[in-house]
């Protein structure tokens, strides 16, 4: 009897047609017909560890008064014969996890077609994985590291990692892992991400960013704005640079303390005072320079 994988397809009624009719011209065909018809719907029967030990005892007793030339068998056994075809048709037909990894090399990155039409790149020094049999119901893989995703359209898309998830539906994103870290930017449609330790999460379209840092804070980069969450000054004054092209000398003050607080892009006087006034903070600019005192 052959386990491979056309064996499996029959007895779980995914064959598809042509398969089928290869499959029925094999030698041994009429008799995994006949056995699979015997045994389809058979359960293993109830197990009662108790209730067997008593069978035993009391079978044991009964044959050691009863003087007979032939034993006969414990009513037990049959019941455990059965039971061994069961887990035996289970082990040969029961459909495997078809578990797909994926990883790369410091220097190489590769590319690969999802069951669905969807593509993905997978980047230097990254892991993947997914589960192909179950695809069809649950669009979802775990990454770790980074790669580039173009969602087809159809079910919920959604992408796992130790710092958050995304979930998408028809469109272009990039997700990336390092250290501490989870960054999603979105190229084409829309993304939603979710810090799953403080359950926060956001949506992101084309040309807009999330990050995700130590299952704690999150930043969200909108076109006009940019919202900061359970972040440390430190993160938020990195968010300020990068936006207004500006540095600062810090004195006497905790970059360590955590903020909420949303910036818009347009002030920099009035995004500066945003980010600073609910912690108490003194500042001074003279040009491009941010002076901060407590």
């Amino acid at each position: 009897m052959e386990n491979d994988k056309t064996l499996h397809d029959w007895i779980n009624k995914t064959i598809t047609e042509e398969d089928l009719n290869e499959f029925k011209k094999r030698a041994d065909y009429d008799d995994l017909d006949q056995l699979f018809k015997t045994t389809e719907g058979m359960q293993p029967p109830g197990f009662d560890k108790d209730a067997m030990l008593k069978e035993i005892l009391a079978d044991a007793k009964k044959e050691n008064q009863v003087e007979a030339k032939t034993r006969r068998l414990p009513k037990w056994l049959p019941l455990l014969a059965a039971a061994s075809i069961v887990l035996m048709l289970t082990f040969l037909f029961y459909p495997r996890n078809n578990v797909v990894q994926l990883s790369t090399l410091y220097n190489e990155q590769q590319s690969k077609a999802l069951p669905d039409g969807s593509t993905l790149t997978l980047y230097a020094n990254s892991k993947l994985n997914y589960n192909q049999s179950d695809w069809s119901k649950v669009r979802q893989l775990h990454l770790t590291g980074s790669a580039k995703f173009e969602v087809a359209k159809g079910k919920p898309f959604t992408v796992s990692t130790n710092y958050g998830k995304v979930e998408v539906l028809g469109t272009i994103f990039t997700a990336k892992t390092e250290g501490k870290i989870l960054e999603v930017i979105c190229t084409e449609g829309k993304v939603r991400v979710t810090n799953i330790n403080k359950n926060l999460s956001d949506e992101i379209v084309k040309n807009e960013s999330i990050k995700i840092i130590d299952n704690e804070a999150m930043i969200v980069n909108k076109e006009e704005f940019t919202k900061i969450e359970n972040a440390s000054l430190y993160l938020a004054l990195n968010e300020l640079t990068k936006v207004f092209n500006v540095t600062f000398d810090v004195i006497d003050v905790n970059v360590m303390d955590v903020i909420t607080a949303n910036f818009q892009h347009n002030n920099f006087s009035n995004a500066i005072k945003t980010v600073l006034n609910p912690l108490n903070i003194k500042y001074e600019v003279n040009g491009k320079v941010v002076r901060l005192t407590k």
